[in-house]
């Protein structure tokens, strides 16, 4: 990917009223809804990937600026836009509000335009008796989540981007919330959709509990991360809002009895929304002063909610699998600070403090999970052996669960740190595939992880997405050379 200096940039401006479909985009948007000023564009260069946010500390860009970002206000103007960008072989990226970390978002090219969704923001309807929401794409994650909350009301979908996500965003990324215990991932959640395609027409995907109809076309969307079209509506699932809520701290004298005890807690029936285990190095800076840890100094936090009655025999049968497995109860203070903290980006901050931190997220069974966290951390340390690297669990599932690895390295030197990143990237990867764990849980696959795709799907299993797209998006106008697709 090339880097080009931001001062380069802003003596060398594209002119977007050359192009030929200029005019057109904005009889239908309005002028007033295209971007095209400097800060406008560099607002667009970037997403929340920790490579982009640090290469903007230096004063450098990850990729290129969008020639313009366009702001369309309805379904329809959406429409008019692809048609238009489609009939022009017109390179576009769908934006919602920025908030992936793998570069999903940034412009490979400078001959790109962002179309950004946020003005298709608001709640459609609420079906009370199906306990359905139907919302447009562009809706901010936090006020939906608020305007349910007003009907007494939950998505059920918390992700720690919840204030700077967009509810299309959560499709497309195929993400997950904090809740996702009780809840499960967006794919749970999500029984409907409405896409514009590639040339413009809209794919109507009717709401329904379930299908047998042939292969789910919702799939194709599911994580498609903008490369197939742009998720203008979506109806999801509600639930009513939970009338007890506890969050609840537990230690483990080492990490694979956490493990052990939130495989049984899962497995037993019980669906406690939050559970979050955290490895030695994680933890040490969660529980230091608080003496009840000292002798299990892996912390996990458990939340409970719902019925009053529910939540006392969960509290009450995750205790006695807890201390079966050689945990116990502690301080719950650790929890509460992370409670009240739990929507706001650590990496960022990290990175101002002069380090390049960089998380992945994997999936894998249970019976292969200690050897999948063994191997990833010594892949990484590998790379740098001065290197913070920790862990935690933080959605758990009857068969398996979601490895969270935190790692870092000393951002002082602009290209050391990206080098020593990327390596530290390629070498968990590898481990995590060699292993037999999936390379992303939530996350996505966005730019960084396309080299790997063919891995994770095998070259069969590519090529059937490759295909896909060159049916779908024909010209490949669509979020080029993200997933690792054309």
């Amino acid at each position: 990917m090339k880097i080009q200096s931001m001062r380069d940039w802003q003596q060398h401006p594209v002119n977007p009223e050359e192009k030929p479909w200029f005019a057109g985009v904005a009889d239908i948007v309005g002028k007033e809804n295209m971007l095209a000023g400097f800060a406008d564009r560099l607002a667009y260069g970037r997403d929340r990937w920790p490579q982009g946010m640090f290469r903007y500390k230096f004063g450098h860009l990850p990729g290129y600026l969008p020639m313009l970002a366009v702001q369309p206000g309805t379904v329809e103007e959406v429409q008019g836009v692809m048609r238009l960008m489609h009939a022009h072989r017109q390179a576009v990226i769908p934006f919602g509000a920025g908030s992936g970390v793998l570069g999903g978002a940034v412009p490979l090219s400078p001959d790109m335009v962002t179309i950004d969704m946020k003005r298709l923001n608001k709640v459609l309807a609420i079906d009370e008796v199906s306990r359905l929401a139907t919302v447009q794409g562009g809706m901010n994650g936090e006020r939906f989540e608020a305007h349910l909350n007003s009907l007494r009301y939950t998505a059920g979908h918390l992700p720690q981007s919840l204030n700077m996500s967009t509810v299309a965003g959560w499709a497309a990324c195929r993400g997950a919330g904090q809740a996702s215990g009780r809840y499960g991932k967006i794919e749970d959640i999500v029984v409907g959709m409405k896409v514009v395609l590639p040339d413009g027409e809209l794919l109507d995907i009717r709401p329904a509990p379930r299908r047998a109809v042939g292969p789910g076309l919702m799939e194709l969307f599911m994580g498609s991360e903008g490369v197939f079209g742009i998720i203008v509506e979506l109806t999801l699932r509600i639930w009513e809002y939970p009338e007890k809520e506890e969050f609840l701290g537990y230690g483990f004298p080492d990490y694979v009895s956490g493990l052990d005890a939130l495989r049984r807690i899962m497995q037993s029936g019980m669906r406690p929304p939050v559970t979050r285990l955290y490895d030695a190095p994680e933890s040490a800076p969660r529980i230091a002063g608080y003496p009840d840890y000292n002798a299990l100094p892996c912390l996990c936090m458990i939340g409970f909610a719902g019925d009053p009655d529910f939540v006392a025999l969960e509290k009450q049968k995750t205790l006695r699998i807890v201390e079966a497995c050689g945990g116990g109860r502690c301080s719950d203070e650790p929890v509460h600070v992370w409670v009240k903290g739990r929507f706001f980006s650590l990496t960022a901050e990290k990175n101002a403090r002069g380090w390049l931190m960089d998380t992945l997220e994997i999936a894998a069974h249970w019976s292969i999970m200690p050897e999948v966290y063994e191997a990833m951390r010594a892949a990484a340390l590998s790379v740098d052996p001065e290197a913070h690297v920790g862990a935690h669990w933080s959605h758990t599932y009857t068969d398996g669960a979601c490895l969270y690895i935190t790692f870092g390295v000393d951002g002082t030197d602009e290209e050391a740190a990206l080098a020593k990143q990327g390596a530290m990237w390629s070498a968990i990867t590898r481990a995590c595939h060699e292993n037999g764990g999936s390379m992303s849980h939530h996350h996505g696959v966005g730019y960084m992880r396309g080299r790997w795709m063919a891995e994770e799907w095998g070259q069969a299993g590519f090529a059937i997405l490759q295909g896909v797209k060159n049916a779908i998006d024909p010209r490949h106008i669509m979020n080029p050379g993200k997933m690792g697709l054309k």
